[in-house]
């Protein structure tokens, strides 16, 4: 995150960052971790925290495959730090395990766990039931 509205110099560029201000509403991208994330609004409490709602991109989606169950690993009101795992994510999946010459292919059924990771730090407001569908457009958590 840039907060500050100071030009950046870089080798051969200048770039002015964005406040976080002017970032209320926009959906950023966190593409290493196929996240998104956007600012919805200061905290009534402080003039310095801000309400970030995390989702997962599209492709992060078609990566993962079929979602068959969400598990909870922090609580709603847990403090947490950029990094901390915040959902596991039971998905299932299909892939060529060999074909032949005739174009017969054989599928294998696979299965795996992924944790969702906290792209910053700060107090869970909202964390998706298990039961929800997920795409790209749901929320799943609130800081």
């Amino acid at each position: 995150f840039f907060y500050s509205q100071k030009k950046k110099q870089h080798a051969h560029t200048t770039r002015t960052t964005m406040s976080i201000t002017q970032r209320l509403g926009r959906q950023l991208y966190l593409p290493s971790l196929h996240l998104w994330y956007r600012p919805i609004g200061q905290v009534v409490s402080s003039s310095t925290a801000y309400r970030v709602e995390i989702g997962m991109t599209d492709r992060g989606l078609q990566d993962l495959g079929d979602i068959s169950a969400i598990s909870r690993m922090k609580k709603v009101n847990d403090t947490i730090e950029t990094g901390d795992n915040l959902l596991s994510m039971d998905w299932d999946g299909h892939f060529i395990t060999s074909a032949d010459e005739l174009y017969h292919t054989v599928w294998e059924t696979i299965s795996g766990t992924y944790s969702l990771k906290s792209p910053v730090s700060g107090k869970i407001d909202y964390m998706i039931d298990g039961d929800d569908v997920v795409d790209e457009d749901e929320v799943l958590v609130t800081l």
